[in-house]
């Protein structure tokens, strides 16, 4: 018995060799830490076995892969405006290649490079944040000082102008 019913024996025994070939209960989607794969071969001898090696850097490149795209998603608007479009060209490029990779079957390569495109995504963003910042609320912020400053100068020339006027009138 089940806890949702009767399981039939090859059922049982599909989930269990599942478990055996490194699958876990959760789907591919994981935040950025390590995810958690099952291997009977490292109970035995506290090493993973290659399938598994290559079955956690699957899900690893799984779990990059998909961080950056959201990533990139939600970002689109603030890297489109104030992004380095050539950087984020080469990052949507070395994401390209990094894919191949994996299609490749070169896990543990494709691995690498998906994770320093995920830094390089995330320095991308927070260079464009900064960059938002500082045209949106500095450089404002600036031109509003000197429209003032020009303003004041202006003013005070013309008081300075018409004191200079009346204090010659009063003299003649």
């Amino acid at each position: 018995m089940g806890e949702s019913g009767p399981i039939l024996l090859t059922h049982q025994l599909r989930h269990e060799i599942g478990h055996w070939v490194s699958l876990a209960h959760h789907s591919a989607r994981f935040e950025l830490g390590y995810p958690k794969v099952i291997c009977s071969m490292r109970a035995i001898t506290d090493k993973f076995c290659a399938f598994c090696k290559d079955a956690r850097a699957r899900l690893s490149f799984i779990s990059y892969y998909q961080t950056i795209t959201e990533l990139h998603s939600n970002s689109s608007d603030l890297l489109d405006r104030y992004g380095n479009q050539e950087s984020l060209s080469l990052i949507i490029n070395e994401l390209g290649n990094s894919l191949q990779l994996f299609y490749d079957w070169e896990y543990a390569e494709s691995v690498r490079t998906v994770a320093e495109i995920y830094h390089q995504l995330e320095d991308l963003i927070n260079e464009a944040k900064y960059r938002s910042f500082m045209y949106t609320r500095v450089i404002s912020i600036a031109i509003m000082l000197v429209a003032v400053s020009l303003v004041s100068t202006v003013i005070v020339f013309r008081i300075m102008k018409r004191r200079k006027t009346k204090q010659s009138i009063r003299n003649t």
